[in-house]
């Protein structure tokens, strides 16, 4: 080792601890200096002031916010999610979220404007709420409560009941009758009971009177629903109740439909049957359906119990020397079969 080499030592030595000292001091600045900037960055490319830090933040968390509300969509739609749930499903609003009782005036109502298929009394409650909706989305904002959408619809039947001439009919076969006289304005006196037809004979209305010595029930049945070249349309709907054993059924032939109600009481069987041309399917529905609808073939069992006749009058309302025509045999002007 030459002489210069001690010296060489302690000369890098004092440099190094130089160094070491003008770093430690820089760093103490920087510290101070760049407290609103990250100390890498704030070495490399300055410090920056302190509005500038609290826009960077608030992007960094605005974008944080972004991209999680991003990724919760991606997983379930929050709308959907609400959707499923029926308990958080709003009740609809306005017209359309007036509930109706059902009644039996609210259901006639209903079957006028068609939108109804079948008789009083025999709708199914989800059948009618889809009417009554049907019918609510008709009806301006202004009608809201239930009250005021009957009476709405109220006039508007009152209407087509004018225009038809629909009213009570006076038969002897039938308890409650209501039809449509401009319809079928003549009544034609057959063996067994009446018919009612329109001038053009593509709606017709048979009401008749059997007793069980002459027919039975389930012959009428067959009759009507079977016999060629007539088809049954459904099944055929037993009405058994109080008063006694019935059928309600429904059949084509050719361009025809024939809608049947027989019902039963003790040895006496009553029927009404609705002929009509499937052209006017429509509007003939309607009509086949309100008739229906108005028709008692008797009187129901209570009634007939509370009522008190007198000594010259039997149950069946006629005097009690009263005799009526000898029963003869229909005559079917139209290839029906009889009732």
């Amino acid at each position: 080792m030459s002489w210069h080499t001690p010296f060489k030592i302690l000369y890098s030595c004092a440099a190094f601890s130089g160094v070491l000292m003008y770093g430690s001091y820089y760093f103490v600045q920087l510290r101070g200096t760049c407290s609103h900037t990250p100390l890498p960055e704030c070495v490399i490319n300055g410090q920056r002031s302190p509005t500038e830090s609290m826009t960077t933040l608030e992007s960094s968390k605005k974008t944080a916010t972004k991209s999680t509300k991003s990724t919760s969509k991606t997983g379930l739609p929050e709308k959907e999610a609400k959707a499923d749930d029926p308990a958080k499903t709003p009740p609809p609003s306005g017209a359309s979220g007036v509930r109706w009782g059902q009644t039996s005036g609210s259901e006639l109502l209903l079957i006028w404007n068609g939108l109804l298929d079948g008789e009083v009394g025999r709708i199914a409650p989800g059948d009618f709420d889809k009417a009554v909706r049907a019918y609510q989305a008709t009806l301006p904002a202004g009608v809201a409560t239930e009250e005021q959408q009957l009476a709405a619809l109220r006039k508007l039947v009152d209407g087509l009941r004018s225009r038809w001439g629909f009213d009570r009919e006076d038969d002897p076969s039938a308890v409650e009758l209501s039809l449509p006289h401009k319809l079928v304005p003549n009544r034609q006196e057959l063996g067994h009971g009446s018919r009612y037809q329109s001038s053009t004979g593509d709606f017709s209305i048979d009401v008749a009177e059997w007793t069980t010595s002459e027919t039975t029930l389930e012959r009428a049945r067959q009759n009507h629903c079977c016999k060629p070249p007539r088809e049954p349309e459904g099944p055929i709907v037993g009405t058994s109740d109080a008063v006694g054993p019935g059928f309600i059924l429904n059949a084509r032939e050719g361009r025809l439909r024939v809608s049947v109600w027989a019902q039963q009481r003790d040895t006496v069987i009553r029927i009404l049957a609705i002929t009509y041309d499937m052209g006017r399917d429509k509007e003939y529905r309607v009509l086949r359906n309100v008739i229906a609808s108005s028709y008692a073939a008797f009187a129901p069992a209570r009634k007939r119990e509370e009522r008190v006749y007198n000594s010259c009058q039997r149950s069946d309302g006629e005097r009690c020397d009263a005799e009526k025509p000898p029963a003869q045999p229909g005559q079917w002007d139209n290839g029906h079969a009889p009732l």
